[in-house]
């Protein structure tokens, strides 16, 4: 008995009701759930090195210490933010892709409503974990998040809960509701991971072109097993999102060391402290994921 035979053995990899996958649907479009999990999972990973220096009552500075002074630093901070920001476009990809194909549609219903609610979570916990910094940006940022909640007179009493201190430089609240999030985000994934193999994924309409679109038994018993065929190709798709990841970032610091500096909303550098006169400067503006918020709030004068 081989290596991998005792695994499978062992861990009785023939008897997960793991979904068997159809060789039509080796394909990117079909795996772009694997995508974001490859996203969280860097992100997570990074965020317990970054958790390991920060500083949340010195939010900005144990932020400059860490790219200035830790080996590497720079690099997982980096990266931590654009695994972030892969995991928000690559969710919304998976959801609009999901969306024209009809897999919303019975029997995937709470599957769906599961995504749509991991999406709105992750918004949230980029947007905790934007502000950590504590630079110019995130603190704009936070002033608008904070006038859009309480032009809503009911809702005021959740600032001091979400935000804590903020105003005096203390995190530790914004950092508290950022590993929460993260940690919600986690066993929605894991809810939302079953709930997919037990469907399988959507099928071709040209398969089964009405609800509910699933396999029957038979059917599925004839396609590729998830062991270790779907494993294989699902952990390749996670490498490769995890190779993007690294890439940008280091190819962001090559830009940024031309004579041209990037503008702060692609540079991954902290901009310059809130109080400084560098922070004059500075068009402050918040996430770009939050964009359409800013907007809302820039049209009605009474919350900015």
């Amino acid at each position: 008995m081989g290596v991998s035979e005792w695994f499978k053995e062992r861990l009785g990899l023939d008897d997960l009701p793991f979904f068997r996958t159809p060789d039509y649907m080796y394909k990117v479009e079909y795996w772009l759930g694997a995508l974001v999990a490859g996203s969280f999972i860097y992100t997570v990973i990074s965020g317990l090195i970054l958790l390991l220096y920060y500083n949340p009552e010195a939010g900005y500075s144990s932020t400059e210490t860490l790219i200035q002074e830790v080996p590497y630093g720079s690099v997982v901070l980096y990266s931590h933010l654009y695994g972030a920001y892969a995991m928000i476009i690559l969710a919304y990809v998976h959801m609009f892709r999901n969306y024209f194909a009809g897999a919303y549609k019975k029997p995937r219903e709470l599957l769906w409503i599961l995504g749509v609610l991991m999406l709105v979570l992750t918004l949230g916990t980029a947007f905790l974990g934007y502000s950590l910094i504590g630079d110019a940006l995130a603190t704009s940022a936070v002033d608008v998040g904070e006038g859009i909640i309480t032009s809503i007179p009911s809702l005021s009493f959740l600032i001091p809960i979400l935000f804590g201190n903020y105003d005096a430089g203390d995190y530790g609240r914004v950092l508290a509701w950022h590993i929460i999030l993260v940690a919600l985000i986690g066993v929605l994934f894991m809810l939302h991971f079953f709930m997919a193999e037990h469907y399988g994924m959507m099928p071709s309409k040209k398969e089964k072109n009405k609800a509910p679109a699933v396999y029957t038994k038979e059917e599925w018993q004839k396609f590729n097993p998830w062991w270790p065929r779907n494993f294989v190709y699902m952990t390749s798709l996670v490498f490769m999102t995890w190779g993007f990841i690294l890439l940008i970032p280091n190819a962001l610091a090559y830009l940024n060391g031309l004579p041209q500096e990037l503008d702060p909303f692609l540079n991954p550098k902290p901009a310059p402290p809130p109080n400084s006169p560098a922070a004059a400067h500075i068009t402050t503006y918040p996430p770009w994921f939050f964009l359409f918020l800013y907007k809302i709030a820039d049209f009605t004068s009474d919350v900015v």
